[in-house]
């Protein structure tokens, strides 16, 4: 089985995709296992907990918190988008909300202002031409690169800073579910094994080596090196796996 390498900072600042390049096929089959909701039962304490609340401190959206909480939980949790990027969900979550009459007019008596969605439709199409992954390496390249003024875009940054910094505190102290390492022991006897997510490379660096589950697997792809679709299609084309020799994991599509 190919080892798995931690990327350092720099490696995963300039080129994260590297390992995904460079990977090298040991067996016939290849297994895409996803994280979040999967190994490990934390998708609901993540959104409630870190991404919902950290973004109404950030935008003073808390007069409207059940409005918030009704439509951020539907789209991370409960809708085809679970899982999704946190920067697709914002987007979801801020069009959804500007949609609906009830919320207009409690925005209006408040005197809240949603944030510019805008300014998030910029950067995610900023990383589909640049064909980057979203993550906070390519926001900060989108600010040096296009808008290096706008305070807003430093904004959304500190709340998806704020969110990376509070997941070792919440999240990563849930274990993962019974017998993961027994499964993934049987699993990487016959497969090469890699993890796809929408979580930060860090994030899931930590998880998997804090839990000792590492050594079963490949390599690790977070949100920098784009969605688990294109994680899965670059292993497959570098690997040359066989179609009906590829399998998924996990519990959501995004």
């Amino acid at each position: 089985m190919m080892r798995y390498e931690r990327l350092s900072q720099k490696e995963l600042s300039e080129d994260p995709k590297k390992q995904l390049i460079n990977f090298k096929k040991t067996k016939d089959f290849l297994v895409a296992i996803d994280t979040d909701g999967c190994v490990s039962d934390n998708m609901n304490g993540k959104q409630m907990l870190i991404f919902h609340p950290h973004f109404m401190e950030f935008y003073n959206l808390w007069p409207i918190e059940s409005y918030f909480r009704e439509v951020a939980e539907y789209y991370n949790l409960f809708s085809v988008h679970r899982g999704c990027n946190r920067f697709i969900a914002i987007q979801l979550v801020l069009k959804s909300l500007q949609e609906r009459m009830d919320v207009q007019e409690r925005l209006s008596l408040l005197k809240v202002e949603l944030p510019d969605v805008t300014l998030v439709e910029s950067f995610i199409e900023y990383t589909k031409r640049n064909s980057l992954g979203l993550g906070n390496p390519s926001l900060e390249k989108f600010i040096n690169n296009e808008n290096p003024t706008h305070l807003g875009l430093y904004k959304l940054l500190g709340w998806s800073e704020a969110v990376n910094r509070t997941f070792p505190h919440i999240s990563a102290k849930i274990p993962p579910f019974d017998d993961v390492e027994r499964c993934l022991k049987l699993m990487s006897q016959h497969a090469d094994i890699i993890i796809v997510s929408q979580t930060p490379y860090t994030d899931l660096a930590d998880y998997w080596e804090k839990y000792g589950l590492v050594e079963y697997v490949a390599l690790i792809a977070g949100q920098e090196m784009g969605t688990k679709a294109e994680h899965i299609q670059m292993a497959k084309e570098v690997g040359s796996y066989r179609e009906d020799h590829i399998l998924m994991i996990g519990d959501a599509m995004g």
